[in-house]
C-alpha cells in the first residue's frame, strides 16, 4: 500500500517511467527542435529536482514508518 501511494507522487508529477513523462519528453525535444534549449534545459532541470524531491521523500517515508504492531491476534 505505501509503494502504491509513494508511486502515485511520481504519476501526478510526469516523472519517468509513468506515462505522464511521455508528453513532457515530447515537448521538449520539439523545443530543442524550435532552438528554444533554454526552456527545455529549465524543463528538465525542474523535473530533475522533482525527481530528486520525492525519491527523497520516499525514502525518508520508507525508513521511518513504523512497522504494524496489531495486538488484535493476542487474547
Amino acid at each position: 500500500m505505501t509503494l502504491l501511494l509513494q508511486t502515485s507522487h511520481l504519476i501526478n508529477k510526469r516523472l519517468p517511467p509513468h506515462t505522464g513523462f511521455a508528453p513532457k519528453l515530447l515537448i521538449t525535444l520539439e523545443l530543442i527542435k524550435q532552438n528554444a534549449t533554454l526552456l527545455a534545459a529549465l524543463i528538465i532541470l525542474t523535473s530533475l529536482l522533482a525527481l530528486f524531491f520525492y525519491l527523497q521523500l520516499m525514502h525518508i517515508v520508507a525508513l521511518t514508518l513504523s512497522p504494524n504492531t496489531s495486538n488484535s491476534l493476542s487474547t
